[in-house]
């Protein structure tokens, strides 16, 4: 329906900052860039999951989106503010309606172009997380389960031939990242708690006090990058003990759902609103 030369889009429950639109409409002064990504804030960091929620948006968007930015291959422009030009949407033709994660897969129909894909660090857009277990569970379920639709339906890596980079490094760490990462994590979770229990723990010790101290200067490089809360990093343990183990096990439950043919679907959660 918008008829303007930029279309900006953004979730229905979704809060942009004040100066989101004039940021993320400044990249397009540039010929070369027909998409750009903003940058996605956690709105209800009101305990231990939606804080790791946060410190997962903060790395994700300040660190590896960041870094597929400086290749200008970003690989998803999120429903919750992201802005193209209209010729890009036409030349695409549009958003399909055969994933259950529409932005990934639009996304990856502008990659195939060749064209330029950036994100923007100062257009934010503010987001209800889910705050408890079950409503977490469904929204990543459909986050996989479309994240899996979209890698098979993109999976000729040839279509990426104009990007040596996104074709031969980027999208075969999203393989490793969607298919592999999380049938390793479910075992390596199965062998520590083997390790313990056969006394061999003390052995893993230092390794597990390395990566501690690993995800303490991410997180610290990320929140800081970003502008989040510094308090946060006290929560960052929680990404490699509690938090990390839930994903990946919801992971693994979304490929043995895809392997049995089970219904993907979008799932309603609860949403508060605004109250802060």
């Amino acid at each position: 329906m918008s008829k303007g030369e930029i279309v900006i889009i953004t979730d229905a429950d979704g809060l942009i900052s004040r100066d989101s639109i004039k940021e993320i409409s400044g990249y397009f002064q540039d010929s070369s860039i027909i998409g750009v990504a903003g940058n996605i804030r956690v709105l209800n960091q009101d305990n231990i999951l939606t804080k790791c929620q946060a410190i997962e948006y903060s790395v994700g968007i300040n660190l590896q989106r960041a870094a597929t930015a400086s290749f200008g291959a970003v690989e998803v422009l999120p429903g919750p503010l992201s802005a193209f030009r209209r010729t890009s949407i036409e030349s695409v033709g549009g958003f399909d309606s055969d994933t259950i994660v529409e932005d990934a897969d639009f996304t990856k129909k502008l990659l195939t172009t060749g064209s330029v894909l950036q994100c923007s660090s100062d257009s934010y857009a503010y987001t209800e997380a889910p705050d408890n277990i079950g409503d977490f569970v469904k929204q990543r379920t459909r986050w996989y389960r479309g994240n899996i639709q979209t890698f098979i339906k993109h999976s000729d890596f040839q279509n990426f031939s104009s990007n040596i980079i996104l074709s031969t490094v980027f999208l075969p760490i999203s393989f490793l990242q969607i298919f592999v990462q999380p049938i390793l994590g479910v075992i390596s979770t199965f062998s520590l708690l083997y390790s313990i229990y056969s006394g061999g723990f003390v052995g893993l010790q230092n390794m597990f006090y390395v990566f501690m101290m690993l995800q303490f200067i991410i997180t610290f490089i990320a929140i800081k990058k970003g502008g989040e809360k510094t308090e946060l990093i006290f929560y960052s343990p929680f990404l490699l003990v509690g938090y990390k183990h839930l994903i990946d096990f919801i992971k693994v439950k979304c490929l043995f759902q895809h392997i049995i043919n089970t219904d993907t679907k979008w799932n309603k959660i609860e949403r508060k609103g605004p109250q802060y």
